[in-house]
């Protein structure tokens, strides 16, 4: 299959409500097509996951929407979207001149951790037609360049404050597109059991025992994976295995 790759068409914003919307109304009025990014220097209605807000300084990080378009995405198997996405991000940010320690990790479902702070958010809308995704557009957004946050967030970091210094937005999204498309590639060329291996090791929290809220208790509970619907895997300490949607756990 051949595909036009995604920045095929890129469209800069110096502000907009946010790019998921402006890139939902391209996408009805046929101006959007596979591969096509809207990318703002800020949004006013940025949001992420659960309709939290998404807060950034105009100009100082990656804020933008990719429009996916692919038949074969069966809708039974839909979060494929998300391990093509998350680990495209994380792929570039592991190749950052970063302190060892700095481990980059996909917190499931959509936010990109370093160490363990959050560094990034991923908010996909997809339609579906019939058995297929006929469209996705995808936010994203990743803390590059800014140097402090409201005292509300609880654990947000930016790659200026790992790394101690300014990096060129440019060549950042640049390079993020490009990892993009490698991992979408991947895909493409049928690689789906090696990216799912490899969302695996990215895991954050993957084979540690931690502590999780799941309906009615808590639990001490190991993440061991992500089934083929996006459902995240944790085995109890009585040995059960938990299969969970994203509202029905919470980490602790």
């Amino acid at each position: 299959m051949t595909l036009k790759p995604i920045g095929s068409q890129v469209i800069h914003l110096d502000t907009t409500d946010s790019t998921n919307m402006y890139a939902s109304r391209l996408l009805g009025s046929g101006q959007a097509r596979h591969g096509t990014v809207v990318r703002t220097a800020y949004q006013e209605k940025g949001r992420g996951q659960d309709q939290s807000t998404w807060f950034s300084d105009p100009g100082k990080n990656l804020l933008f929407s990719v429009v996916l378009s692919i038949e074969t995405f069966q809708a039974e198997k839909q979060f494929m979207i998300n391990k093509i996405i998350s680990l495209g991000i994380t792929d570039y940010l592991t190749g950052l001149s970063m302190d060892p320690g700095s481990h980059v990790s996909i917190k499931w479902p959509n936010d990109v951790y370093i160490g363990n702070k959050k560094a990034g958010g991923i908010l996909i809308q997809n339609q579906i037609k019939g058995q297929t995704v006929s469209s996705s557009i995808i936010g994203i957004g990743l803390n590059i360049n800014q140097d402090t946050f409201p005292d509300s967030l609880p654990n947000p970091v930016s790659i200026k404050q790992i790394t101690g210094r300014s990096h060129d937005l440019e060549k950042s999204f640049t390079s993020l597109l490009d990892h993009l498309n490698g991992r979408m590639n991947q895909f493409l060329r049928g690689k789906e059991e090696r990216i799912h291996r490899g969302y695996l090791r990215r895991l954050f929290q993957v084979n540690q025992r931690k502590k999780y809220k799941v309906p009615g208790r808590l639990i001490q509970g190991t993440i061991t994976g992500v089934d083929e619907f996006g459902r995240l895997i944790i085995v109890d300490e009585q040995g059960n295995t938990l299969t969970l949607n994203m509202k029905e756990v919470i980490f602790l």
